[in-house]
């Protein structure tokens, strides 16, 4: 965001190198969800990509919604850093892979809403989301490294995930339970199959 339309670096850095359009907001109405209705408004028109750090760092976002016509592959670490980030939720029209970083160091996320539809998640998407706890990786195929590093599951299903790399869940202290299918342990990293092995306790489709 900028105060001004004729922002050169604006343009040149975060307009794709002045392609792209301009939305103006009249910030007088304080109520307004600025984010979320800029997202909603582009994407009735535009297939809209979302970039790089798009929202990294905006500490006073509580939640946000990926809704329509969008394209999610570029948006590594697009809310990185946003303390107060609680709820995200995805369009279950949009499958493509949750890029890395994207929701990393977001300290107050729990709700992600939608994650089920993807087929894959990239490296450290939800590293330090300490009190991310209950998030659906059911129908999950790849789990790239340390892409839930340092959150606070207790229970985790893999019952469908094909692929899972070093450290994904690395650091989840609260684990007590992971479902894995026996046919995917061929693509766990070593340290899945230790932390797999060393859980209090495994579901009936477990390894």
């Amino acid at each position: 965001f900028s105060k001004s339309s004729a922002e050169i670096l604006m343009w040149a850095h975060y307009a794709d190198k002045h392609k792209g359009i301009c939305v103006e907001y009249d910030f007088q109405d304080k109520d307004i969800d600025i984010p979320n209705k800029l997202i909603e408004n582009l994407t009735k028109k535009y297939k809209l990509k979302l970039q790089e750090s798009m929202f990294s760092g905006c500490i006073e976002l509580p939640d946000f919604s990926i809704i329509g016509n969008v394209d999610v592959s570029g948006a590594v670490s697009m809310f990185s850093g946003c303390s107060k980030l609680e709820k995200l939720t995805i369009d279950t029209s949009i499958k493509d892979k949750i890029p890395m970083y994207m929701c990393t160091r977001c300290d107050s996320l729990t709700d992600v809403i939608g994650i089920e539809n993807f087929n894959e998640i990239d490296e450290n998407a939800f590293s330090y989301c300490e009190k991310l706890t209950d998030v659906d990786l059911s129908n999950i195929k790849i789990i790239r490294k340390q892409a839930f590093a340092i959150n606070g599951h207790k229970k985790i299903d893999l019952s469908s995930t094909e692929i899972i790399e070093t450290q994904a869940f690395a650091f989840n202290d609260q684990l007590e339970e992971v479902i894995v299918l026996s046919e995917s342990t061929s693509n766990c990293s070593q340290y899945m199959l230790f932390l797999l092995q060393n859980t209090l306790s495994i579901g009936t489709l477990a390894y």
